[in-house]
């Protein structure tokens, strides 16, 4: 029991060395945002459609169940509670504590499966230290395979205790965390019989059937998703080549072998990572007989092939080998399926990598003639991969450097070009922004979100025409049917801002949307902010009693205020009741600190009101944020006019120029001049 604990206490203090620098992390532009307010796609929420589907439709409550992640939503949940929604070390403290968790257990399940401590030891660390975890443990909506690797491995130590029904259990929380644990009830059985091959006779029938029904309930809830996915896709009249990677069955097939092969690599060297692994990045096979499909088919048969050879002689190799195939297996993309575009994530090989560290840890007790040389090659490949966590912890800083970092790592990546101009336009930097989201589209031009990105850099900027233009390409690409919401949100939003009142209006009636027809429900999923653009074509028709009705209806209704608390702020900014605009503003950012745009109205409605030293600390908060925003630089030039400090307003102004070249800015500079 005491060197269990010494064990225990030397997994701590390497998970917590390698990780402490991902403590102080960010957002990045994923998933982040969403697991920081579980109310939404996951948490609570997610818990009631899962059992309102249970009693009323059983085939969604099982694709639910793949989709909801419902203990993952529930363990972030925790952490709002505990630490608030914007303090993310707290949340980041959480992701690492998880992982701890995991890794004792992969040490209990190596010691048991090994009969050796120091085996297991070795194998744990290389689990806990492997910088293919960093994607998990530093990204917050890693959490997903945190949690089902850990009651995975869980499971698996209490089905070699002989605790059937304790091991089953903890494997339905895994597959409430992620259903990647689809493979567990097989391999309890391979590891059993590796261990002891003839403990298993007695109980082999019952076991079996046990593991089999297991399996069939995974296998059923992957093929209600599939089934539900394909219904949507029939409604939507979604194109076929949409549901395989690079458009066709044989595409698809034939670019398996490669990923997987890229996995096998990224076990042995992980040192090219990358967040993203897209069509340019994984350029597709169009056929099997692609020499890329050949070599990656010759290396993977080359890596299976021992798991079955080494059954008798090496049991406990040959499983590890297993288990790396058979959890990497739910990954696999065979079926038609929407998600098919995406062809792999190293966030997959979390689970995976036990059996690779297994596999070295068996590998150390094979070398046991030679203690000092074995464990000096070891200590050599952990620095290594410690040293390699440590720098990767620093790529998930926050959006803007992760998604730098791929298109440095990978500068064919559409996708990350396109995540980081939509990045860069969140924080205001619309010229950063115009410039990634150009380049995106001109390595993906099917993506309809790049145009829509682009757009709005465009009506930011003044230029209605072009992101008219933009949105229209948008809806004619076949990706649109799936954003034909929020491409006609922002046709009616681009009409707005360019006085098309009627065309906005067309496309977005406000009498309906306040006042629906009995039984229709044009919100739908945009309930909150078709209401907030109708209530700004309201108030843009001169109807300001109507659109503030419009915008405390959308509060009223907002899972999440920050965005009516937004609209209704401008509302009051463009009513000039500025008192009650920074009321609405500094309750926005009591929600989101980080809200940019709402720290520059704040500034501004304050000095309009008068309140110039709590304008200045308000945009000296937005400049610290945001150095690179045209709109800060434009707002501090208005506060300065507006003192009269001619001199500072004019020298604020050329920057916000000097970072965009726009109408605004233009008029921002001759409002100056015109002054001196």
């Amino acid at each position: 029991m005491t060197k269990t604990l010494q064990c225990l206490g030397v997994l701590l203090i390497a998970v917590f060395g390698a990780y402490f620098n991902a403590l102080g992390n960010g957002l990045v532009d994923f998933d982040d945002a969403v697991v920081t307010h579980p109310q939404g796609a996951f948490g609570v929420s997610a818990v009631q459609r899962l059992a309102t589907a249970v009693r009323e439709e059983p085939l969604k409550a099982l694709s639910d169940l793949l989709v909801a992640r419902p203990l993952t939503g529930l363990s972030h949940m925790l952490d709002v509670a505990l630490f608030g929604r914007d303090d993310y070390w707290g949340h980041h403290l959480g992701n690492v504590a998880y992982h701890f968790l995991a890794c004792c257990f992969a040490f209990l399940a190596a010691a048991q499966l090994l009969g050796s401590k120091s085996g297991a030891l070795a194998a744990a660390l290389v689990f806990a230290l492997h910088p293919l975890q960093t994607e998990s443990v530093a990204y917050l909506a890693g959490r997903r395979d945190v949690l089902c690797g850990l009651l995975s491995l869980a499971s698996l130590c209490l089905w070699l205790r002989g605790l059937r029904a304790g091991a089953v259990a903890l494997w339905a929380l895994a597959m409430a965390a992620k259903p990647a644990a689809a493979a567990m009830p097989l391999l309890w059985l391979a590891a059993a019989a590796a261990r002891d091959p003839g403990e298993r006779k007695e109980r082999l029938p019952r076991d079996l059937a046990l593991c089999l029904a297991c399996a069939a309930a995974s296998a059923a809830a992957a093929l209600a998703h599939l089934q539900l996915e394909a219904a949507q896709a029939r409604n939507l009249k979604l194109p076929a080549e949409l549901f395989w990677y690079g458009g066709n069955v044989v595409s698809q097939w034939a670019t398996e072998p490669r990923i997987l092969a890229h996995a096998l690599k990224l076990l042995l060297w992980p040192v090219r990572l990358s967040a993203d692994y897209s069509l340019q990045v994984f350029e597709p096979s169009r056929s099997f007989l692609d020499m890329r499909t050949l070599l990656s088919l010759a290396a993977c048969a080359a890596a299976l092939w021992p798991a079955w050879a080494l059954r008798k002689r090496r049991p406990m190799a040959g499983f590890a080998l297993a288990w790396i195939f058979l959890t990497y297996a739910p990954m696999l993309h065979l079926l038609p399926a929407l998600h098919n575009s995406e062809v792999f994530a190293e966030h997959w090989l979390y689970l995976p990598l036990f059996g690779f560290a297994l596999l070295l840890g068996s590998l150390r007790e094979d070398l046991q003639r030679f203690p000092k040389a074995s464990w000096a090659a070891l200590g050599l490949l952990l620095c290594l991969y410690a040293g390699r966590t440590v720098l990767r912890n620093r790529d998930w800083k926050d959006a803007t450097t992760l998604w730098s970092r791929t298109v440095e790592t990978y500068p064919r990546c559409g996708r990350a070009h396109g995540i980081l101009g939509m990045v860069h336009l969140q924080k205001g930097e619309l010229a950063a922004a115009e410039a990634a989201l150009l380049r995106a589209l001109e390595l993906r031009p099917d993506d309809p979100k790049n145009r829509m990105n682009l757009a709005a850099v465009y009506n930011n900027t003044g230029r209605f025409q072009d992101a008219e233009r933009a949105l229209l390409q948008a809806r004619a690409l076949p990706m649109a049917a799936l954003l034909q919401d929020d491409i006609n949100h922002g046709l009616s939003a681009t009409y707005l801002m360019s006085g098309q009142l009627q065309k906005a209006g067309r496309l977005l009636d406000p009498d309906k949307i306040l006042n629906p027809p009995p039984g229709d429900h044009p919100l739908g999923k945009n309930s909150v902010r078709s209401l907030e653009l109708a209530g700004m074509i309201v108030q843009a028709q001169g109807e300001r009693e109507m659109a503030e009705k419009i915008h405390v209806r959308a509060l009223s209704i907002s899972r999440d205020p920050a965005s009516a608390l937004y609209s209704l702020g401008l509302l009051y900014f463009a009513q000039r009741n500025f008192e009650l605009a920074a009321h609405d503003f500094e309750r926005l950012l009591k929600r989101k600190p980080a809200h940019l745009m709402a720290r520059v109205y704040l500034g501004l409605s304050y000095a309009e009101a008068g309140e110039i030293a709590r304008a200045q600390l308000a945009l000296e908060q937005a400049l610290k944020a945001a150095p690179g925003s045209a709109d800060v630089w434009l707002a501090v030039s208005k506060l300065q006019l507006k003192r009269k400090r001619l001199h500072h307003a004019l020298a604020a102004a050329r920057q916000a120029a000097r970072l965009e070249k726009s109408p605004r800015t233009d008029r921002q500079l001759y409002a100056v001049y015109r002054e001196m």
